[in-house]
């Protein structure tokens, strides 16, 4: 396992945590982001903004999934 997918992969856990069990309308934004053809280039040139970026989205969509 290399340096960027050990930083990458307790967010798409989160990510996965955070989305299981919702039962209304999904919010997708991680997700999505870490299926974008250009998120490996972006992660590999800024992988600590790229990060930040991802936990920030994360925190916003957990926050809209509560309502």
């Amino acid at each position: 396992m290399n340096a960027m997918t050990k930083k990458l992969l307790p967010l798409m856990m989160l990510s996965a945590l955070l989305t299981a069990g919702c039962q209304h309308a999904k919010v997708t934004g991680v997700e999505k982001l870490l299926q974008h053809p250009q998120f490996p280039a972006a992660a590999k040139a800024a992988p600590s903004f790229t990060t930040e970026v991802l936990k920030k989205l994360a925190e916003y969509e957990y926050e809209l999934e509560r309502r």
